[in-house]
């Protein structure tokens, strides 16, 4: 995963070594590289979040993918513009994937 301070993503994952924390992260590096897979196929990263966030198998709670959105925005190189697709799309999301 491309991160904006590879010293405070280390410390973050030290801080959230717990099984349940540690599950969390390692989903949001296996999204962030999907997500880099697409781009670098030269697509852009509104349409790569839109065809990622709901993949089979891939199987998070609405309060889940929110934390692990909030983590990529915070450590991914790419996470200003997740921040701001987020906050145009996250309630249609959210709506969308309700049980």
């Amino acid at each position: 995963m491309k991160v904006k301070d590879r010293i405070a993503w280390q410390k973050f994952c030290a801080a959230n070594s717990g099984k349940y924390e540690r599950s969390l992260v390692n989903y949001a590096e296996r999204w962030a590289g999907r997500m880099l897979a697409q781009l670098d196929k030269g697509k852009h990263l509104e349409e790569v979040i839109k065809a990622t966030i709901d993949e089979p198998g891939l199987k998070l709670s609405n309060s889940q993918l929110a934390q692990v959105i909030a983590v990529l925005i915070k450590y991914w190189e790419y996470g200003e513009t997740l921040e701001r697709w987020r906050k145009e799309n996250w309630a249609a999301v959210r709506a969308r994937r309700e049980i």
